[in-house]
C-alpha cells in the first residue's frame, strides 16, 4: 500500500515470480479499497494486469464482496449483516504488448468486477425501490 517506486516494483516482480510458480495472488486491481463504497474503474492500476500477463493462459477469479448494510466505505461489515458474494473465473485475453497489453488486462478485470457490482445493485434495487446504490432515497 505504501512504498515507492522501487518497493512497489520489487513486490510486483514478487508476485509475478509467485504467480508464475502456481501460486494463488491476491490482490485488489484498483489498487486500494474504494472511498465510496463502489468500483472506481477509472482507478485501475496496471500492475495487476502485468502480473496476469507474465503467466501464460492465467486464469483470473473475480470475487465481489459486499454486505448488504454497505452504503459507503467501510473496514468490516456491520455486525450481523448479510454478506453477498459473487465469483466469476475468466482468463483476460490480449493481443497488444507492453504497457498497452497490462492496461487492457487491468480493464478487463475491473469492468467484469463493476458488472458484478452492477448486478448487485440491480437486484438489490428490484427488490427494494426505496434503495438506490447503496443509499436511501
Amino acid at each position: 500500500r505504501v512504498g515507492g517506486v522501487d518497493h512497489i516494483e520489487g513486490i510486483l516482480t514478487k508476485l509475478c515470480y509467485l504467480l508464475g510458480k502456481g501460486e494463488v495472488v491476491t490482490i485488489f486491481p484498483e489498487g486500494t479499497r474504494s472511498r465510496t463504497g463502489q468500483i472506481d474503474v477509472a482507478s485501475v492500476t496496471y500492475g495487476m494486469g502485468r502480473m496476469v500477463q507474465s503467466v501464460p493462459n492465467c486464469d483470473v477469479l473475480c470475487v465481489y464482496l459486499r454486505g448488504h448494510a454497505q452504503d459507503s466505505y467501510s473496514a468490516y461489515p456491520k455486525k450481523g449483516d448479510v454478506i453477498h458474494i459473487e465469483m466469476e473465473l475468466f482468463t483476460p485475453q490480449t493481443k497488444l504488448t507492453g504497457l498497452r497489453a497490462h492496461r487492457e488486462i487491468s480493464v478487463q478485470t475491473i469492468t467484469r468486477l463493476k458488472q458484478m457490482e452492477e448486478r448487485y445493485f440491480a437486484k438489490i434495487n428490484a427488490a427494494n425501490p426505496s434503495v438506490q446504490n447503496g443509499s436511501s432515497a
